[in-house]
């Protein structure tokens, strides 16, 4: 009975509860002799107690497995009159979605149409000196199943370049993420070399 006990001790409370009555059960209740409670009544109330309390306690699920994409959103302000806005966010991933940007009060959804709709941001973003321009972080997560039990995560770690007025994406880039605006509007990456630069963007352009 003692050895039972110390066992119990050590399980989880609803767990511990579960086994407490039933081992009171299985004692043939020798408390009860000084029959302040008829025999028949205590068992029907140990039986309800079972019922209720290990029934209903093993059916709760965890949230965070039932719901691994929360309903949430979050704004990044690039200055007074721009901003990027995101609507959702993937808890497992750990990613925000759905970039909108913000230009005086009127959202436009960035990359509609378009494959960058699969992709997330950890919140990096770079808005160019004319404001013309922004360099948002375009990451991809997934898990790839080998097996029915096994499965690995694999990450793609990219970013874009975004027109502002345009809401669209005018460069990928995957090697280049770590560069810096210079006053002449260019993408320049860490090693110095210009990734992007407005006039050959709208060069590009006037020939379309």
């Amino acid at each position: 009975m003692y050895g039972k006990l110390s066992l119990i001790s050590h399980l989880p409370m609803w767990i511990a509860t579960c086994h407490l009555i039933k081992l009171l059960l299985e004692t043939q209740f020798k408390l009860l002799k000084i029959k302040l409670i008829p025999m028949k009544e205590f068992t029907g109330i140990l039986m309800i107690l079972i019922v209720f309390i290990c029934g209903t306690t093993k059916s709760v699920v965890h949230p965070d497995v039932q719901h691994k994409t929360q309903k949430a959103d979050t704004t990044i302000i690039l200055n007074d009159t721009l901003s990027l806005y995101y609507g959702s966010y993937n808890r497992t991933m750990k990613l925000w979605y759905n970039l909108s940007i913000i230009n005086k009060k009127k959202r436009l959804k960035v990359g509609k149409g378009t494959g960058y709709n699969g992709t997330g941001s950890e919140l990096f973003a770079a808005l160019s000196p004319n404001a013309k321009y922004v360099v948002v972080d375009a990451i991809i997560k997934g898990y790839v199943h080998q097996t029915d039990q096994d499965s690995s995560l694999h990450e793609n770690y990219a970013c874009a370049i975004i027109d502002i007025n345009k809401a669209t994406i005018i460069k990928q880039m995957q090697q280049d993420c770590d560069g810096v605006w210079n006053k002449k509007n260019q993408w320049v990456s860490s090693s110095g070399k210009v990734v992007f630069s407005q006039n050959k963007e709208k060069q590009k352009n006037r020939g379309q």
